[in-house]
C-alpha cells in the first residue's frame, strides 16, 4: 500500500506542481492586466465557484470515488460512474438556466454591479466546465489511474494559461478574457478526457443506484460546505465589510499560501482511493499512521522554508501594491497544513457517520464566520487569517477525538498495550 501511495501521491504532487507553478507565472501578468478591484472581483467569482461545487450536484462526486473504487467488475464500476456523470450534468443544467433568469441579480452579486451581465453568463459556465473536468479526474483517481489525472490537470493548466496570456495581450476586458481562456482550456481537456472513459459513463442511468449513491453523499452536503465556510468564508466577509481592494491583498495571500497544498493534495489524492480499497488489509493502519508521521515532517519543513521567504517571494511576483499579504500568507499556509492532515483520519467517512462529519464541518465552518465577523472590523485582513488559522486547528483536534473512536490509526497501540496490561 504504500508503494502504491507514494507512486500515486508523487504524480498527483508532480500535477500539482506544475498547475500551481503555473499558476504562479501567470499571478504576475494577472496583476499586471487587473487592478485591485478586478483582482478582488475574478478572485470572489471563483471563490464562489467553491460554494457552489460543494451544493449544486450535492457532492455526488464522493460517492463515485467511495463506491467504484470498492466495485470488483467493470460493470459494477460503471453503472456508480455513469449515474455520477449524469447526475453532475444534469445539477448544473439546471444551475445554469437559474442564473440565466436572475442573471442581473447574480451580476450584482458577484461584481457588485448589476450591468456585469457578460461576467456574470461566463462565470455559470465556468462552474458547469470546472465541475465537468473535476468528475473525469474522479473517475481516473478511482480507477486508481493516476497518471491520466496528471496528465490531464497538467494539460488544462497549461492551455488556460496560454490562452490567458495571449488574449490578456490582445484584447482590453481582462476579466472576460481569464474567463473565457479558463473554460476554453478546460472544455478541450473535457472532450479528451470523457472520450478516453466512455466506456465508464455512456451506459444507462439507474435510479436505485442514484438513490444509493445520493443517500451517501447528501449529508455530505452540510459537510463540505462546512468545510468550504472554514477555508473561504473570510473571502465572502472580507468582500462585504472592507470591499473588492481588501479582498486583493487577502486573494494574493491566499493564492501563494496554495503552495502547501503541492503537499496535501498529492497527499489527500491518492490517500482516499488507496484506503477504501484497502480496508481489508490488516496492515491499512499501521500503514497510514507511517504516512501522517511522514506528512508531519513535510509540513514542518514546507512551512519553515515559506516563513523564511514569504516577503521575497510576494515582492518579487506580486509587487510593492501586495506587500502588506506577506504576513497573511504565513498565518494561511500553516493552516492549510493543519487542515489538511484530516485525510490521515478517515474513520467517520469509513463507519458511515456522515451526519457526525457534517455537524463538525459546519460548526467549525460557522465558528470561522463568526469569527471573522468579530476580527476583521477590528484587525483588518489580519482578523479573517487569525479566524482561519484557529478553525483549522479546531477541525483537525475534533475530527481526530471522532476518528479515532471508529477506527483508531493513532493510539492504536496504545490501547492495544492497555488491553494487554488489562487483561
Amino acid at each position: 500500500m504504500i508503494r502504491t501511495f507514494f507512486k500515486d501521491s508523487f504524480l498527483y504532487t508532480l500535477a500539482n506542481l506544475f498547475t500551481k507553478g503555473i499558476g504562479f507565472v501567470m499571478l504576475p501578468v494577472y496583476l499586471n492586466f487587473l487592478d485591485k478591484v478586478e483582482y478582488g472581483t475574478y478572485d470572489y467569482v471563483f471563490t464562489i465557484g467553491s460554494f457552489i461545487a460543494v451544493i449544486v450536484s450535492l457532492e455526488i462526486t464522493q460517492s463515485v470515488l467511495r463506491f467504484s473504487s470498492e466495485a470488483k467488475s467493470h460493470q459494477e464500476k460503471s453503472l456508480y460512474i455513469t449515474n455520477g456523470v449524469f447526475f453532475n450534468f444534469v445539477s448544473y443544467t439546471i444551475l445554469l438556466i437559474v442564473g440565466l433568469l436572475f442573471i442581473e441579480d447574480l451580476s450584482l452579486f458577484l461584481t457588485g454591479q448589476s450591468d456585469q451581465k457578460s461576467i456574470a453568463f461566463l462565470a455559470l459556465v465556468s462552474y458547469f466546465v470546472t465541475s465537468t473536468l473535476y468528475m473525469s479526474s474522479i473517475v481516473f483517481r478511482s480507477n486508481l489511474d493516476s497518471k491520466s489525472a496528471t496528465i490531464s490537470s497538467a494539460f488544462s493548466a497549461a492551455i488556460v494559461a496560454i490562452l490567458g496570456f495571449v488574449g490578456l495581450n490582445v484584447f482590453e476586458q481582462s476579466l472576460i478574457v481569464i474567463l473565457l481562456s479558463t473554460i476554453i482550456g478546460q472544455l478541450i481537456v473535457v472532450v479528451y478526457n470523457y472520450s478516453k472513459i466512455s466506456s465508464y459513463w455512456l451506459n444507462k442511468p439507474n435510479y436505485n443506484v442514484l438513490k444509493k449513491m445520493l443517500l451517501f453523499s447528501s449529508p455530505l452536503v452540510l459537510s463540505s460546505l462546512g468545510v468550504v465556510l472554514s477555508t473561504l468564508v473570510d473571502r465572502m466577509v472580507i468582500k462585504e465589510l472592507l470591499g473588492f481592494s481588501e479582498l486583493a491583498e487577502y486573494g494574493v495571500a491566499a493564492r501563494f499560501a496554495s503552495i502547501v497544498t503541492l503537499i496535501t493534495l498529492g497527499f489527500q489524492s491518492a490517500l482516499a482511493p488507496l484506503i477504501y480499497s484497502q480496508l481489508d488489509n490488516p496492515n491499512v493502519k499501521s500503514s497510514i499512521k507511517k504516512l501522517f508521521s511522514i506528512y508531519c515532517c513535510a509540513s514542518l519543513l514546507i512551512f519553515a522554508f515559506l516563513f523564511f521567504v514569504s516577503d521575497k517571494l510576494l515582492l518579487v511576483i506580486a509587487g510593492d501594491n501586495y506587500h502588506n499579504s506577506s504576513y497573511i500568507f504565513v498565518l494561511l499556509s500553516c493552516a492549510m497544513l493543519i487542515q489538511s492532515a484530516y485525510v490521515f483520519f478517515p474513520g467517520l467517512s469509513i463507519s458511515g457517520k456522515t451526519k457526525m462529519l457534517a455537524i463538525i464541518n459546519v460548526a467549525v465552518g460557522i465558528a470561522n464566520l463568526l469569527g471573522n465577523y468579530m476580527l476583521v472590523p477590528a484587525f483588518g485582513i489580519e482578523g479573517a487569517a487569525y479566524s482561519t488559522l484557529f478553525c483549522s486547528v479546531l477541525f483537525f483536534l475534533i475530527n481526530l477525538f471522532f476518528s479515532e473512536r471508529e477506527f483508531s490509526v493513532l493510539f492504536e497501540y496504545c490501547n492495544k498495550s492497555r488491553r494487554i496490561t488489562r487483561s
